[in-house]
């Protein structure tokens, strides 16, 4: 599997969910503009990074799964809490749970993840105790140094 990043995936969204943009639109209740601000790069250069919350909003107008962790080394779902997360666990809870989970599993310290994905150390600890909204951006930038890569709107059918 190769990780694309989330503006990639996010504009394969038509193809998956079989509509146009403008039905995307209708479904979603948002903007053409405010979509497409997703293709667009910040003042900096960075790709706009919407929280997660808009992710799950845009998924759950389509019945998709807002975001998939797999392993980089096997190219595997993480598949502990996938079954809560197909219950309808929130996935913001889904993301915690197996970014804390693999933080002990590598016996990292939340000073370490921090440093390791360039956030510091009190968003880390925002992220960890559900008290910030993550953003896509700061979701992938904690992926990295755990070995995991996100998939974005994943189609439900999916086999574990």
């Amino acid at each position: 599997m190769t990780h694309l990043p989330f503006v990639e995936q996010f504009r394969d969204l038509p193809n998956i969910v079989h509509k146009s943009w403008e039905e995307i639109t209708h479904a979603t209740g948002m903007s053409y503009c405010n979509l497409r601000l997703y293709f667009k790069e910040t003042s900096n250069g960075e790709p706009r990074s919407p929280h997660l919350r808009t992710v799950r909003e845009i998924a759950h107008c389509f019945d998709l799964i807002p975001v998939v962790l797999y392993h980089t080394a096997t190219d595997q779902p993480e598949t502990l809490g996938m079954d809560n997360l197909l219950a309808g666990e929130h996935v913001d809870d889904y993301v915690r749970r197996v970014i804390l989970q693999e933080k002990t599993r590598l016996r990292l310290s939340g000073s370490t993840l921090a440093w390791r994905s360039g956030l510091s150390k009190q968003t880390v600890a925002l992220y960890e105790t559900s008290r910030n909204d993550l953003t896509v951006r700061s979701l992938d930038s904690l992926c990295v140094p755990l070995g995991l890569v996100a998939g974005y709107f994943v189609v439900k059918d999916l086999r574990l």
